[in-house]
C-alpha cells in the first residue's frame, strides 16, 4: 500500500482509519516512581502527575495503535529513531503538554531523566540521555513561550494568571539540533483577564497578544539559529490538544463525538470545559503566522506512542514521532500558508 505521505499533498490521508488493538504490552507504565530518581517531589496525587490511567488500572492497559485505511504508515521502532537522532539536541519548550510530549519521547526511547537539584514539584526545566547517551533531550516549561530573559515580562502576564511558568529557553533553542514548541492552554485564561484590564482603547491589542507572541518568538527563534546555521525545518510548532476530563474512566481510544459528549456532560463541574473548548481556535490562528517554514503539526500530531495524557480522540502519527527530522531542502521553501509535508 502507498504512504500515506505520497498519498497527495496536504490531505491527511493518514486521518481516515481506526484503532486496531495490539496484543504487545505497552512500552512503558507511567506512575509516580519514575519522578523520584529525577528528584522531583511528585507523587500519584500530586497535580503534575500524569499517569493516572495507569494507577488506577488493575492490570497493563491495551495498547492500540493506529492504523490508516487508504494508505500505510511506516512502524515506530526505537532502533530507527535512535538512528536517526544520534549524536542531537532536542529541545522541547511550552507549557505542561510539551513536559507529558517531552516525558513520553525519553520513555520511548528507554531514556533517564536527569537529576534535579533543587527538588521541586513540578517539572520546570529538566534534561534527559536517551539512545543509550547518544541523544540529548532537553525540557524547559515556558507557558507563554515569550522570547525574554527576563522575568518582568512573565511577571506582568502572572498578574492575569499567577499560575503561568515562564523558564529562559533562548539560548537553548539556538544550541539546539531540533526545537520543538508548543502552547495554547493559558491563554484563554489570560486573554479573559486581559479583557477587564487596562484601557478600553487597548482591547484589540490585548487580545491580539497570544498571535503577536507567537509570531515574535518564531520569528526570533529562526533568525538567531539562522545566525548559527541551523535551517527553519529544524523547528516545530506543534497544536494544542483539546483534553477531555476524566480520562482513567476510558479503557479505549474515544470518537471525536464521544468528546463531544462527555465535555457536555462535564461542563457544570469542570471549570476548564469551556476553555478546552477553545483550543481549535488558537490553532487556527497560529497558522495563519507568516513562518511557512516552521513546521507545525495538528493536535493529533501531539500524541507520541503509548502515553497521551488529554485523552485525545484524534488519529496519531505514528509514523513520524519527530515530522520535522528530515534532510533541509536544498532551496528555502516557497512562501506558502500551507503546512510542509511531513515525511516518515
Amino acid at each position: 500500500m502507498q504512504s500515506c505521505f505520497d498519498v497527495c499533498d496536504g490531505c491527511a490521508a493518514h486521518t481516515d482509519g481506526a484503532w486496531v488493538p495490539q496484543s504487545r504490552v505497552p512500552p512503558y507504565r507511567l506512575n509516580a516512581s519514575i519522578y523520584k530518581p529525577a528528584g522531583l517531589k511528585l507523587s500519584a496525587v500530586s497535580p503534575q502527575h500524569y499517569g493516572r490511567c495507569d494507577d488506577v488500572a488493575t492490570s497493563v492497559r491495551q495498547l492500540y495503535e493506529w492504523q490508516p485505511s487508504r494508505c500505510s504508515l511506516q512502524p515506530f521502532t526505537v532502533e530507527a529513531s535512535c538512528n536517526t537522532l544520534r549524536g542531537k539536541q532536542l529541545l522541547f519548550a511550552g507549557d505542561s503538554t510539551m513536559w507529558q510530549l517531552f516525558l513520553s519521547f525519553v520513555l520511548m526511547h528507554g531514556g533517564r531523566l536527569g537529576r534535579n537539584l533543587v527538588m521541586t514539584s513540578a517539572a520546570t526545566d529538566l534534561s534527559a540521555s536517551v539512545c543509550d547517551d547518544q541523544v540529548r533531550a532537553v525540557f524547559v516549561r515556558s507557558d507563554l513561550l515569550l522570547w525574554s530573559n527576563h522575568h518582568w515580562e512573565y511577571t506582568q502576564a502572572r498578574k492575569m494568571d499567577t499560575t503561568v511558568k515562564g523558564g529562559s529557553f533562548l539560548y537553548r533553542a539556538v544550541a539546539a539540533d531540533l526545537v520543538l514548541y508548543g502552547i495554547g492552554h493559558h491563554f484563554p485564561r489570560i486573554i479573559d483577564r486581559a479583557d477587564k484590564m487596562g484601557a478600553a482603547e487597548q482591547l484589540e491589542a490585548r487580545r491580539a497578544f497570544f498571535m503577536r507572541n507567537l509570531n515574535h518568538t518564531l520569528a526570533s527563534t529562526i533568525a538567531h539559529r539562522a545566525a548559527a546555521g541551523h535551517h527553519p525545518s529544524t523547528v516545530t510548532l506543534l497544536g494544542a490538544t483539546t483534553p477531555v476530563s476524566g480520562c482513567s474512566r476510558y479503557t479505549r481510544p474515544i470518537s471525536l463525538t464521544e468528546s463531544l459528549a462527555s465535555g457536555a456532560e462535564d461542563q457544570p463541574t469542570n471549570q476548564y470545559t469551556q476553555r478546552w473548548q477553545m483550543m481549535p481556535r488558537f490553532n487556527q490562528v497560529a497558522t495563519a503566522i507568516h513562518h511557512p517554514s516552521v513546521h507545525r503539526t495538528a493536535p493529533h500530531m501531539r500524541q507520541y506512542g503509548h502515553a497521551t495524557n488529554s485523552c485525545s480522540p484524534s488519529p496519531p502519527l505514528p509514523s513520524s514521532p519527530l515530522p520535522s527530522l528530515r534532510p533541509p531542502p536544498t532551496s528555502p521553501p516557497q512562501c506558502t500558508h500551507a503546512a510542509p509535508r511531513p515525511r516518515p
